[in-house]
């Protein structure tokens, strides 16, 4: 399941961004809690430490004033022993931490346990006690109207306990802000921690992306450039499964049969090239012999019979490399008109058979083929044809044609013995666009155009080209037409 989540570069990019995001939030989520542990801290410092002190410092004043003026009778000195007792019962109420039910006192007489400083709870409640009693002591002496010792030591009993109970404060202040400290400290570490964390996570997944990208654009970049500089194609071969090796796939295939092409084409030119310069030679040569020996009338007029078919083949060639070219741009116009389709076939035998050394091709015909078709397409179609059958065939082998009118199609067949060398079963490629046939037989290579003119004539009519072999071995070449 896990590596199906990294089949895409969407996902390891998605992946890398969720780390980041999970990071930061995890930060964000423990920068809050640390926050908020030192903001309790500091609420319970703000709540139970500074408000009862700033009293206590009130309160040790009136204590010492009641101190030195116990003897005296002054409705002043009894609002500051008021005041004092006042002061008291509300520390018991609010401060006082032992027993205290708000959550911050709770937590604060939690962790003062939990560090051994409980006797400081002790310490307060005790101290308080001591005053509330001093301070009854005291109002009870001031009531009766007593002086000398029992005023005295009660206001003296008065100081120590608030005097105790300040420096209880100044250590609850300390243990505070101890706390605090050790708060604050500890979220920085966990921060530090859980940031350096998500550094390294984030850092090796996207390591991880990078091995898993990187060497692979390189590698189609490399690929790209070899092709732009050498126009040679370096495969990529990317077995992944994302859109990297989509995309290096897609340029594999599409590099490939752009080098592929331009081999057909190169093929192409040269095969076009022996066959423009087979009747071109032929024909310097006759005319080079009738010029020297002009008093043989023989051999000028082979000449000009020689000229004359070397002409019309080298015309037919031009006219096959000017309709292939048409046909590769879609370009094919397409004139129907009635003819007789085994009139046509004979006259183009007899112009094939006029270019062969030895047997002729025999078209068998009936009286008249009627088809509704271009008659120029279908002539050149017939031609090439004939001419590469003629080229395939073994020499002396005789090569039959037999003009069919069917009920739907009108077939024209060629029946031919192929040369050994070319006996082989991919001939069907030579309809294929811009395919060329060159093999060796008996004493000369034989080269041609290939059928895709042909096959293409028989497309445009809405009928087809047809290679196959017969049981005996001979190969079959029909051409169907739509009758």
């Amino acid at each position: 399941m896990i590596p199906r989540l990294f089949d895409s570069v969407g996902s390891r990019l998605l992946a890398l961004v969720a780390a980041e995001v999970v990071s930061a939030c995890l930060l964000l989520g423990l920068g809050v809690h640390g926050v908020a542990r030192v903001m309790e801290a500091l609420d319970y410092t703000y709540r139970f430490v500074v408000p009862p002190l700033e009293g206590l410092a009130e309160a040790l004043h009136d204590a010492g004033q009641l101190g030195a003026s116990s003897g005296r009778t002054d409705p002043a000195l009894d609002a500051r022993v008021v005041r004092v007792r006042d002061f008291l019962e509300r520390y018991r109420e609010e401060w006082l931490l032992e027993g205290n039910p708000e959550a911050d006192a709770v937590r604060a007489e939690a962790y003062l346990q939990r560090t051994g400083k409980g006797h400081l709870i002790v310490r307060e409640r005790r101290a308080l006690e001591r005053a509330i009693v001093a301070v009854q002591a005291l109002e009870a002496s001031r009531a009766a109207g007593l002086e000398g010792d029992d005023p005295e030591r009660a206001a003296a009993s008065l100081t120590g306990a608030l005097e105790e109970l300040v420096a209880v404060h100044a250590d609850f202040v300390r243990l505070a802000g101890g706390r605090t400290a050790e708060r604050s400290l500890r979220t920085q570490r966990v921060l530090v921690v859980a940031g350096a964390a998500g550094i390294v996570a984030a850092a090796l997944l996207g390591l991880f992306v990078r091995a898993g990208i990187a060497p692979r654009l390189r590698r189609l970049t490399r690929s790209v450039r070899h092709f732009r500089e050498r126009g040679e194609h370096e495969p990529v071969q990317d077995e992944g499964r994302d859109e990297v090796a989509v995309l290096a796939n897609a340029l594999d295939a599409g590099l490939a049969s752009i080098v592929a092409r331009d081999d057909e084409r190169r093929r192409f030119l040269a095969v076009a090239a022996h066959e423009l310069r087979t009747p071109l030679t032929s024909i310097r040569g006759f005319t080079e012999a009738a010029l020297r020996h002009p008093e043989r009338a023989a051999l000028r007029e082979r000449a000009l019979q020689v000229v004359q078919q070397q002409s019309l083949r080298l015309s037919r060639l031009v006219e096959e490399l000017f309709l292939l070219t048409r046909v590769e741009r879609g370009d094919v116009r397409f004139q129907p008109a009635p003819l007789d389709l085994g009139a046509l076939a004979r006259r183009v035998g007899a112009e094939v058979s006029a270019g062969r050394t030895r047997d002729g091709l025999l078209v068998e015909a009936a009286e008249e083929v009627h088809v509704l078709g271009d008659a120029r397409l279908l002539e050149q179609g017939l031609w090439s044809l004939f001419s590469h059958a003629a080229a395939l065939s073994a020499d002396g082998a005789p090569l039959r044609v037999v003009v069919e009118d069917g009920a739907a199609h009108a077939r024209v067949t060629v029946h031919l013995r192929p040369a050994v060398a070319c006996a082989h079963d991919d001939v069907a490629q030579l309809t294929s666009p811009l395919a060329g046939l060159q093999y060796e037989g008996p004493g000369r290579v034989h080269v041609g155009l290939g059928l895709h003119l042909c096959r293409e004539v028989a497309r445009v009519h809405g009928g087809a080209l047809r290679v196959s072999r017969s049981e005996a071995g001979d190969l079959v070449l029909s051409l169907e037409v739509p009758a």
